[in-house]
């Protein structure tokens, strides 16, 4: 995904139940929309007005349809 892109999150995939719950916890969840705000030092995007920052490690997790 591009910065100043917006899509559809569309499904988290992990096998780690504690990356799935800060996920939840933050309130990415399948569905919502989502803009790439920037990718470097870490991944800045924005959900439902509200801006989150993770690495990369979280960020593979997250799922973008278009």
């Amino acid at each position: 995904m591009e910065p100043r892109k917006t899509g559809k999150i569309s499904h988290l995939e992990t096998k780690n139940p504690g990356i799935l719950k800060k996920l939840v916890s933050m309130g990415i969840l399948p569905g919502m929309p989502v803009t790439l705000l920037r990718r470097s030092p870490s991944y800045l995007f924005e959900v439902d007005q509200t801006k989150y920052a993770v690495d990369r490690e979280i960020a593979n997790h997250i799922y973008v349809s278009y």
